[in-house]
């Protein structure tokens, strides 16, 4: 059982990015993820959904974005 449902993370973080991240957390824990970037680049974003993130956003983000996302994970039984 996981303590939580889903990680919301910057690409570009001080000690590590998200993909080491998400390589350090192991894809089959069941997290969703959601990545949060400032640049636009398709490779960063394609890059996130191989690595296994439900979703990418650029940066600023409207917090209606997130929570919408979040029902939309939710209600395909993935919460």
């Amino acid at each position: 059982m996981n303590i939580y449902d889903l990680v919301i993370t910057s690409v570009n973080m001080p000690d590590m990015d998200a993909f080491k991240l998400l390589e350090l957390m192991g894809l089959e824990m069941g997290l969703l993820v959601i990545m949060l970037s400032v640049h636009g680049d398709t490779k960063l974003v394609k890059k996130g959904i191989t690595h296994g993130t439900c979703d990418y956003l650029f940066k600023p983000t409207v917090p209606k974005k997130v929570l919408d996302l979040m029902n939309v994970e939710g209600s395909q039984g993935k919460t």
